[in-house]
């Protein structure tokens, strides 16, 4: 199980101690981040030779400017919230084409993960298989999907029947697309819970978990020490599509 660490716009004061947990790969917010914080918080973590993921928003909910911000800091993929089938990553690769070539980066460098936080997202999931090599994971965001359905489980620690449904789709999608599928669950746990919550979704198919803190990329490393780490990195930094 690989650890996707989100960092925060006010981690800037504890950059160190966030980049020396040395995760296998970085998430950060463009949203509401300062251009220079951001540029800042990307060139610290580039020391250790992580993959940063920058996540922004849906582009017709804000997201053009996010993306504008996030080609400066050159990320090695794009975190597509709320993604909606086919046609929405499509059109971010179109811009992430134009902006590839403006700033002379690799045509089909930057990456794409898209991730599933809606009702209508998880509808259009199976389009994601026929995005072709732009797709660098598919995440599933099982709390915010739950919210988005009103649904509720049928028993304390299971989740909603629906999103279990949606948990495969999103596995098979990721299989099919040969990417990963990662757990984007943003429920803050004891680290001792979440571990335990990435060892069911390794048993269900997921290769990569969102760790809101070090800690819990800790819990991670503890559960899996010896997994390798250079071929899930490739699907960032490479362009080829590998679990």
């Amino acid at each position: 199980m690989r650890a996707v660490l989100l960092v925060h716009p006010t981690s800037l004061d504890t950059i160190d101690e966030v980049v020396r947990c040395n995760p296998d790969a970085f998430l950060l917010d463009v949203a509401g981040c300062e251009p220079k914080v951001l540029l800042t918080l990307v060139g610290a973590i580039r020391t250790r030779k992580r993959p940063v993921l920058l996540r922004i928003r849906p582009l017709a909910d804000g997201g053009a400017g996010d993306l504008s911000c996030a080609m400066q800091a050159r990320p090695d993929a794009v975190w597509l919230r709320d993604t909606v089938g086919r046609t929405q990553v499509e059109q971010l690769a179109s811009r992430l084409a134009v902006a590839e070539a403006e700033l002379d980066l690799r045509h089909g460098g930057t990456r794409v993960v898209a991730s599933i936080e809606s009702a209508r997202g998880a509808l259009a999931l199976p389009q994601l298989a026929e995005v072709g090599p732009r797709l660098a994971a598919v995440a599933l965001d099982a709390q915010a999907l739950a919210a988005d359905l009103r649904c509720r489980p049928e028993e304390p620690g299971l989740l909603p029947g629906p999103v279990r449904a949606t948990q495969a789709q999103a596995v098979i999608v990721a299989a099919a697309s040969n990417v990963p599928a990662i757990d984007a669950t943003q429920t803050p746990s004891p680290p001792e819970e979440f571990a335990a919550e990435a060892a069911v979704a390794v048993a269900n198919g997921f290769s990569g978990k969102l760790a809101l803190d070090p800690a819990e990329v800790a819990a991670l490393r503890r559960t899996d020490p010896q997994a390798p780490f250079g071929r899930w990195m490739e699907n960032f930094v490479s362009g080829v599509a590998t679990k």
